[in-house]
């Protein structure tokens, strides 16, 4: 079961972190402001990372692939 909610963090943080840097891209090509969600994509990365045990040591990779929360940084 733990697995599972890891995979679906996993999925959902990534998704959300693909995003995020997506609107760099979006706010220059538009040149209107896209917002990042901050917080959200590099949370879930980090559960998802937590929840398998070859990973552990690398939970801090979830915060740096997520632009919207190394914007607050």
């Amino acid at each position: 079961m733990i697995k599972i909610l890891a995979i679906v963090s996993l999925v959902l943080g990534g998704y959300i972190a693909v995003l995020n840097w997506y609107s760099i891209y979006a706010s220059h090509k538009t040149n209107r402001n896209v917002s990042a969600i901050p917080l959200f994509g590099g949370l879930f990365l980090v559960l998802g990372l937590l929840g398998f045990q070859g990973t552990k040591p690398y939970v801090w990779a979830g915060i740096l692939a997520d632009y919207g929360t190394l914007i607050l940084i």
